[in-house]
């Protein structure tokens, strides 16, 4: 093998290496996320409301989470939402929050985009 095909062999590895340890921090920080939020019950009230419960996960309770909410219609829409639902900080680690949210037209569903620390 001549020392040009070992160079590029070493080299390939090398990334190769580094890559391997990237995608595992990776797949590790976001396999534990700070906070984790879901919808755990919902009712349609009207063509304009929607009544959602969330369950919201944090590790460490003593801090304050925020979380993104919105309710879809039947062909995926978003038709309302609320941006900033605030979860106080308090002794439970993991908290329901009932909500309504005013549509703009009927809902068939909610979901938690996005849960957070501020």
């Amino acid at each position: 093998m001549s020392a040009a095909g070992r160079t590029t062999r070493i080299a390939v590895a090398a990334l190769a290496t580094v890559f391997l340890g990237w995608l595992l921090w990776t797949a590790t920080v976001r396999a534990t996320p700070p906070v984790s939020g879901q919808v755990t019950a919902y009712e349609v009230l009207s063509d304009r409301e929607i009544a959602v419960t969330l369950t919201v996960d944090r590790p460490d309770p003593s801090r304050e989470a925020v979380c993104h909410v919105v309710a879809q219609a039947a062909d995926f829409h978003e038709v309302g939402a609320i941006d900033r639902v605030q979860i106080p900080a308090q002794e439970q680690r993991v908290v329901d929050v009932t909500l309504t949210l005013q549509t703009l037209r009927r809902a068939t569903t909610a979901l938690v985009k996005s849960c957070s620390l501020p």
